[in-house]
């Protein structure tokens, strides 16, 4: 089971260690270099070409960073088996 629970408003996620990641419309996207975290359609909880995260956000532990990209990825499973082959 995934520990990470969606917000009732599209607001974001609330992690299992409790901190809430704000996320428009529960969007949340990576570069293609993996070197940027996104969040909604128009923001970015980091920015690479300053090489600083966001002056309100503190960067993802190892284990945050973790438990974000296996969410994300059983979302794709979920829509490849759904939509794939």
């Amino acid at each position: 089971m995934i520990p990470i629970k969606e917000s009732r408003m599209g607001e974001g996620y609330t992690l299992s260690t409790g901190r809430r990641l704000q996320a428009n419309l529960h969007i949340v996207g990576i570069s293609p270099r993996n070197d940027e975290l996104t969040d909604g359609y128009d923001g970015s909880f980091y920015d690479p070409w300053r090489g600083e995260w966001d002056k309100d956000f503190k960067p993802l532990t190892k284990e945050e960073c973790a438990e974000v990209a296996d969410y994300m990825i059983s979302l794709w499973q979920g829509w490849k088996a759904r939509h794939g082959e």
